[in-house]
């Protein structure tokens, strides 16, 4: 990855499938979260019994090595929609890479907001 000074200090985030060339950080953030939250929206299932519509907001923890560490839910208006938010994104694909900040791998931490609506 070709990085420019202005970006040394910017942690970027894990490389997802499809996202491998990107190399502006504002380019990768953006493939990432295109990524994941697609990712996420094909994966999640409406869970039976639950019965109204909301969000979750969710804590995702990625390591050094790209491995998914934790999931953490922040707020949520449904212990159903927790669980199946944290199924979710302990289904999809990990990342190919780790976030990076500088050349060196880092851990690196995202909060998402899941929609549950019909």
């Amino acid at each position: 990855m070709n990085v420019n000074a202005q970006e040394v200090a910017k942690v970027f985030p894990p490389v997802l499938e499809g996202c491998e060339q990107m190399e502006v950080y504002a380019d990768c953030e953006n493939c990432f979260f295109r990524h994941l939250l697609t990712a996420v929206m094909q994966e999640l299932v409406w869970p039976d019994g639950l019965e109204t519509e909301g969000k979750v907001f969710a804590e995702v923890v990625y390591n050094e090595t790209a491995q998914l560490e934790r999931v953490t839910i922040k707020r949520s208006y449904s212990p159903l929609a927790s669980e199946e938010v944290k199924r979710t994104l302990k289904a999809i694909d990990l990342p190919k890479s780790p976030a990076y900040q500088g050349d060196k791998p880092v851990k690196v931490s995202y909060v998402l907001p899941v929609s549950f609506k019909r």
